[in-house]
């Protein structure tokens, strides 16, 4: 999770006195706090390494849950950090400490952890993404989670898939996958992947690329 910043808010105060002629000098009337950096953004995701386990801790609104070892456990906001009746995750500046009944584990906090690391460490088995809008998909043993409109709208299906041929298929109740064995390019960064990727919602079909996590 990102640590929150508290500025501090400087006043400069300028005088000059005159010998023959007192002057009076009015300070300037601060500007507002930024507060961006200490207001979460509504949907977070942080990558910790313990010396145990791995963990991903997602806020969400007033939910929050944390992740270890792929399975998710459900936490509400507590002193210092998240926890429930079994665990609690206490945040500092280096990262955090995770206190289970088998006792206490230092964790820290993995900066450069990539979407995909995140998804990986949520017990997700395949990722996609697309352009244009952005969106993106991730299947795993829990069903799928589609997101589109840069993250604006999201949709989830407990579906089980089903082959014709090379091409796996899931149909949820609100949108289709097909995915086809690639190579697959992203048409706007060039990176490639191993899989050829097709979402049909709302009458229209999005395409883009993934890859196995497994």
């Amino acid at each position: 999770m990102n640590k929150f910043s508290w500025p501090l808010l400087a006043l400069a105060l300028t005088a000059c006195n005159d010998a023959n002629q007192g002057r009076t000098v009015t300070a300037k009337a601060p500007e507002p706090p930024d507060l961006s950096e200490r207001t979460p953004s509504p949907h977070q995701l942080s990558l910790f390494h313990c010396n145990s386990t791995t963990l991903v801790l997602e806020v969400e609104g007033g939910q929050a849950r944390l992740y270890l070892d792929g399975q998710a456990q459900q936490v509400s906001p507590v002193a210092g950090g998240f926890g429930n009746d079994t665990l609690r995750f206490t945040l500092n500046a280096e990262g955090g400490q995770l206190s289970t009944p088998e006792g206490q584990d230092s964790c820290q906090r993995d900066l450069s952890a990539t979407p995909w690391d995140l998804a990986r460490n949520r017990g997700v088995e395949f990722r996609a993404l697309g352009n244009e809008p952005g969106w993106s998909l991730e299947i795993g043993a829990k069903g799928l989670l589609l997101s589109t409109d840069y993250g604006q709208r999201t949709l989830s299906g407990k579906t089980e898939p089903y082959q014709d041929g090379a091409i796996t298929y899931y149909k949820a109740e609100l949108f289709e996958v097909a995915l086809s064995p690639g190579p697959c390019s992203d048409d706007m960064s060039g990176e490639e992947f191993d899989t050829q990727v097709q979402v049909r919602l709302d009458g229209q079909v999005l395409r883009g690329c993934g890859n196995s996590l497994k």
